[in-house]
C-alpha cells in the first residue's frame, strides 16, 4: 500500500474459516516480497478482483482499488520463513 507493488491473485471457492485466511496471508506475504517496498513491516491491500480498476490513461500496472479495502500487514522477517 502506498509503493509499486506485485499484483497477486487467489481464488476462493466461497468457503471461509482458517484455510482461506492462511491462504489470503500467504498471497500477501508473497506480493510483499516481490514489491518495491523496504522496510520490516509492509502493509498490502486486499479487495475482491470486481474492485480492481484501471484509470483512463494510466500507465500499465496502476490500478484503483474500490469497495471495501482491507489492509493487511506483513512482517517480512516472517515472511521469508
Amino acid at each position: 500500500s502506498g509503493c509499486p507493488g506485485s499484483h497477486v491473485v487467489v481464488r476462493c471457492g466461497g468457503g471461509g474459516g482458517d484455510a482461506a485466511e492462511k491462504a489470503l496471508q500467504d498471497a500477501a506475504a508473497l506480493a510483499a516480497r516481490q514489491s518495491k517496498c523496504a522496510g520490516g513491516t509492509i502493509k498490502v491491500s486486499v479487495v475482491r478482483c470486481r474492485q480492481v480498476t484501471k484509470p483512463r490513461g494510466a500507465k500499465a500496472g496502476l490500478v484503483q482499488l474500490n469497495g471495501n479495502v482491507r489492509t493487511i500487514a506483513v512482517d517480512m522477517k516472517e515472511a521469508e520463513k
